[in-house]
């Protein structure tokens, strides 16, 4: 894959009820734990459980999917060039709690 994006997905439960699923993203995979700890914070602080159930990379051309489009008149998928219809990598961490600490201090900037 040529160009790599990493996503992962949040999952919450709100008093043992599911709750919301989140998806989150971004260009490596340091900017993509980020952003799901900082979405995880926000359910979290509503009193949420929230786990981080898994971060994969996935090809930019395609989305993922492992095909393109091609032509203008008639549309027609074709194998990603780039991720060779590949399309998502192995899940790189599949299972990451959110748990609450005694050291979390909070100050105003």
């Amino acid at each position: 894959m040529k160009t790599v994006y990493y996503s992962g997905v949040i999952d919450t439960k709100d008093q043992g009820k599911l709750g919301v699923s989140v998806i989150c993203g971004g260009e490596t995979l340091e900017k993509a734990l980020a952003s799901l700890i900082t979405s995880g914070t926000y359910y979290w602080a509503l009193g949420d459980d929230v786990k981080i159930k898994e971060i994969r990379p996935y090809c930019a051309s395609c989305q993922g999917s492992g095909r393109t489009r091609r032509g203008k008149r008639i549309i027609k998928y074709v194998n990603c060039p780039d991720c060779k219809g590949k399309g998502q990598g192995d899940v790189i961490i599949t299972e990451i709690p959110l748990v609450p600490s005694t050291n979390i201090s909070v100050s105003m900037a």
